[in-house]
Parts: C-alpha cells; structure tokens; sequence
C-alpha cells in the first residue's frame, strides 16, 4: 500500500510539475514554498524559494496585497480567485516586470480536516490583457481624433445599424447616442430627403459599395444645413464585409454659393447670346470652350466643331497660319489685346472683324480665363478704305496748287513796297493759312505713305536738346496766348529723324494748347533715364475720359463730346505713335478729364538707322 501510494504521490507532482499552468503548493501559516513547477521557476526568475516563506523569497509582493490574500484564505479557507490582476515582479532582470495573472487560491486539508496549506495555480494571460489595452487605447485614440476633426465621421454594421457617431455628430444635431444608434441618425434629416438618403444608403450597402448623397441636416439650434455624406464600404483581412465608413460635412455655403453661380451662369449666357458681338471664354492656356449663341448664328458651326483651336476653321486661309502664330504668342503674355481678321460666315462670306481679349485673373493674379469678344468692322473698314483712297487722291491733286499759290504769294509780298501795311498784314494772314493747309497735305500724305509703308526717313545723330529747344521757340511765337515752359536736358546726342521727331513734338505741344482753352500754360520736361530719352508734354486742359483714351492714336479718332469745338482730322498722334513705334521707342497717355493730359514718348539711345 505505501508504494501503491508513494506511486499515486509521485505522478500527482509529476502532472504538477509538467503542467503549462503556474502552480505551486505552499505550506503552514508562514506560507513556506513546498513545490513550485517549471512555470512559476520561470515566473520568478528561477530564485531558489523551496522551505523559504513567500514574504521572503519574493519580497517585492509587499504592498500588493498577495500577503494578504494568502493569510485570508488560510485562515477561512474560502477559496479567491483573480483575474487579469497585474502583479509587479522580479523574472530575474533584476527590475520589476508587470505581469497580468488569472489565478486560483485554494486551501488544502490533512487527514483531520485541519488546513495545512494552500495550492495556487495560475495562468499567465499577460499577451491578452497587453493586446487588450492596446486596442481600447487605439480605440480611445480614434475616438480622440475623430471628435477634433472638422467633420462628422460614422461608423455602421454590416446590417445598415449605425454602431459609431463622432461627437461632431451630436454637437451638429443635438441627438443623443440613445437618439441616433439604429438608423436613428435619419431622423435629423429634413423630412423632404429622408427617404431618398435611406435608400441610398441601403442600396450601398447591399451592394458593398460606395455612395454620396446630399441632404439638409437638422441643426441643434433650429433649422437645417446642405451637407453631404460620403461612405465606403470596409472588409477585413480575409475580406468579409463588416460595414461602412463615412463622413458627412456641412456644405451650405458652398451649395448656396453654387446656386448663386448658375444663376449667374444663367444671366450672363442670357445677357451674352442677346449681346450684337460675337464672344468667347477661353481656359489659362487660350483653349475656347464656349461661344455665345451669336458665333454659331454667324458661323453656322456647333460646339464639338469650335472646342479648342477649331476656330481655325472660320478663317480666310490666307489669314489663318499668321492668326494662329499670333494666338500662341498672345495666351502668354497675360495682358489684353486686339487683332482684327476676316471671318466666314454660314453663307461662305468672309467679313472682316476687330477681336479683343481680356485675362481674367484669381486673387493672387493667376490667369483663369479669357474672356473675348468679336465685332463685326466691315462697314468701318470699307469706309475707312474709301476715305483713305479720297485723302490719297485729294492730298496729291492739292499738293501741286497749293505750291503755286503760295509762290504767287511770295512773289506779291516782294511787290507790294512798305506804305501798303494792310496788304503786307493781310498777306501775312492769307499765307499763315497757306501754311497750315501744306500742313495738314503733309499730315495726309504722311498717313498715305504710312498705309504703303513708304513713310521716309533721313538718319543723322543731332543735339536733341537743341531741337526741342528751338521747337519750344517756334511754337511759343504762333502762340503767344499760352506760355510754353521746357525743363530738363539729356546728355548724349541722338540718333533719328531729326525732323520726324519735331515733327511729333509740335503734335503735342499743338494738342496740349488746343485743348487747354482755360489755361495759359503748357509744360514740357526731357530726361535721359538709363539708356532712354524721355520726352513728357503736359497741360491742364479738358483731359481724356477713360473709353477715349486707348483709342486717341487711332487713325482718323477724335474726341467726339468736343470734335465741334476742336478741328482737327484725327490723324497727328496717329503718325506721331508711327514715327516713335519705328524708332523703337514708346508713345503713351495719361489723363484724367478736367484735370489734363499729360503724353510721354521716350527713345532709346542707340543705333536705329537699321530699321528706319
């Protein structure tokens, strides 16, 4: 029988001792270590604690109440049970390890009934708790950053019911989570959408699908806000469907805005198919993709055919390649402009037209279009011609009596002797007037000469302030009514057309006393600045209103509200912009009606024979 029994005893601490749970069995009030199996060696970082009490062999358990526990169940013999209690403990580094245990204490009996100690077996669950706290921390991290993200984000079950709102959701709505869990969050949505947002959602998600869907949510504070709501659906690493995932994000501004647009888009396509031009938008990089209705009434063309560069189409073929070369260079110069070119009607006619371009800039001056129109100038342009061809004519028919009257003139000015004073006065006037009327033949075979691109010009270098000078001079005696004040000097002599350049200054100066009839003063300043002679002439006349002003060096232009008042045929700063243009200088205006004009011309100071 005792071998029978020493036999059951050693199999018994055999199981113990293999067992892949923490088991030892301590004895006595004290505790004492008498078996402890491979796992809890490996627990306590293998310490020698056999016939050692446990205040002893694991010191470190003072104050995390195992002492206790212990000494309670030793002594009632009520069994504890713990589970996922963290125990500080020295595994043999040297330094405290947190551990998490599931473990049992249960009192053992002798033979008597009387306790003699306790077993305690353990399970070491510390990879599960870790792995636990992980994910509700993550979870207390999502939770966390969703509710600071600037939108409404959820969360639902593969079934539709909605599992997770944000806080954003409650603070929008005024729901609470015991309102909105289920497809309780339908009803914040205006009662108008709700059924329609139901079936997208329900839809997307039996199809496992994406879906967006705009609608009017309820505000806490009363009344509802467009928003839109965006889901996707979400699977898990082996691919089942486990819901979807969304947000939602207030978009009442910008719906309102939108509407705003289209009805502005509406307007302006009204406003720009009854307009009598022909206009067009063009993208940054000059692509049209849009006509007024007034291009295909002419053209008799459709969208799909014009998209682009598809205007090509319309134009006179021998237009065409140079119109195109300039549009390439035009797009990326970022500033307005004009061109004019024959375009073909429906019926095949070609009829000639003035295009103007305008950029349409962003905040930070960024091109975002182009915005164009075209106007029909065939009837402004054959008159123009036929005006040119008569002030062809006329101005050389005119040219050859003109020089014989005012020889005739010459020749009775030497008759007539010193007692005939009112003849000599009266001759004095007739040829002044002759001299005028040469003028304005030379202005006129000037714009003839212009047009064939014949206009002469005799290079010299000269002292150019000693031509402005006399110029002021000559000027300051046929008007003694106003006071003609030069300032300024340049350093370096020029090169030019000594006369064509004068000629433009007496232009100037002619303009700036017959336009200033309330004043008595005009100014003129030369400077040399860098490489650059600049000429300005201002006075304190009428000015220019700001429509006039880009067009006063137009041929033939003339202030109409005062083209009454003051003669003139429109053609002096039309050459004047001619002569300057060609010796690569710049001709411009400033101008503010009621204040005066102010027009500046400047030169460069270098050779420009070769292209004159």
């Amino acid at each position: 029988i005792s071998k029978l029994r020493q036999s059951l005893e050693d199999n018994v601490r055999n199981l113990f001792m293999e067992a892949p749970a923490v088991i030892c069995v301590l004895r006595g009030p004290q505790h004492v270590f008498e078996l402890a199996n491979d796992k809890y060696q490996e627990l306590v970082g293998r310490r020698d604690i056999l016939g050692i009490p446990v205040r002893e062999a694991l010191p470190e358990l003072e104050g995390q109440g195992f002492y206790e526990l212990l000494d309670n169940v030793y002594a009632t013999g009520q069994p504890h049970i713990g589970r996922e209690v963290p125990i500080q403990i020295n595994q043999g580094s040297g330094k405290l390890e947190e551990v998490f245990l599931n473990f049992v204490y249960q009192a053992s009996h002798n033979s008597e009934g009387e306790i003699n100690g306790i077993l305690v077996h353990a399970v070491d669950v510390s990879e599960q708790v870790l792995a636990r706290i992980k994910i509700e921390e993550s979870e207390q991290h999502f939770r966390k950053l969703t509710d600071t993200v600037p939108a409404i984000i959820w969360i639902t079950e593969p079934d539709g019911n909605c599992s997770y709102l944000n806080q954003n959701w409650y603070d929008y709505t005024g729901q609470t989570e015991a309102e909105a869990k289920g497809f309780g969050w339908l009803e914040a949505t205006h009662p108008d959408d709700k059924a329609e947002t139901g079936n997208i959602f329900l839809e997307a998600n039996a199809q496992q699908k994406q879906f967006s869907a705009s609608y009017r949510l309820k505000v806490k504070n009363g009344g509802y806000r467009w928003a839109i709501d965006k889901g996707s659906p979400k699977f898990s690493e082996e691919g089942v469907y486990e819901g979807m995932i969304g947000t939602v994000v207030d978009v009442h501004e910008e719906k309102l805005a939108a509407e705003k647009i289209r009805d502005s888009e509406k307007q302006f396509s009204t406003l720009a198919n009854n307009i009598q031009n022909l206009a067009w938008i063009a993208d940054e990089e000059g692509w049209i993709y849009w006509y007024n209705q007034r291009w295909y009434d002419y053209t008799g063309t459709t969208l799909e055919e014009m998209k682009g560069w598809g205007w090509q189409k319309v134009h006179h073929p021998d237009h065409v390649n140079n119109i195109v070369e300039m549009s390439k260079k035009l797009w990326i110069t970022n500033e307005a402009f004009e061109l004019t070119f024959p375009l073909r009607r429906y019926d095949g006619e070609y009829r000639w037209f003035l295009t103007r371009g305008v950029p349409i800039t962003d905040e930070n001056g960024k091109i975002i279009n182009w915005i164009g129109t075209n106007t029909d100038i065939e009837e402004q342009r054959l008159n123009d011609l036929r005006k040119d061809e008569f002030i062809s004519i006329a101005s050389h028919e005119l040219k050859t009596p003109l020089t014989i009257v005012k020889g005739y003139l010459q020749m009775l000015d030497l008759l007539l002797d010193d007692s005939n004073g009112n003849a000599h006065v009266l001759l004095s006037k007739a040829s002044q007037s002759v001299n005028r009327l040469n003028e304005l033949i030379g202005e006129l075979l000037d714009v003839s000469k212009i047009k064939l691109g014949k206009l002469n010009y005799r290079i010299s270098t000269f002292d150019f302030n000693s031509m402005v000078a006399g110029t002021v001079e000559s000027m300051q005696i046929t008007s003694p009514e106003h006071t003609i004040i030069m300032t300024g000097s340049v350093s370096q002599a020029v090169t030019g057309d000594q006369d064509r350049l004068q000629q433009v200054i007496v232009n100037l100066l002619t303009n700036a006393i017959k336009y200033s009839p309330g004043s008595n003063k005009v100014f003129i300043n030369i400077e040399q600045q860098d490489n650059l002679v600049k000429v300005s002439v201002r006075d304190t006349g009428i000015g220019i209103t700001k429509d006039d002003l880009p067009k006063i060096f137009d041929k033939y232009h003339r202030l109409d509200e005062h083209a009454v008042h003051f003669q003139g045929l429109g053609i002096g700063l039309f050459i004047s912009y001619e002569i300057i243009e060609r010796h690569h200088g710049s001709l411009w205006a400033e101008s503010e009606p009621g204040v005066g004009s102010i027009f500046c011309f400047t030169l460069p100071l270098t050779q420009v024979a070769s292209k004159l």
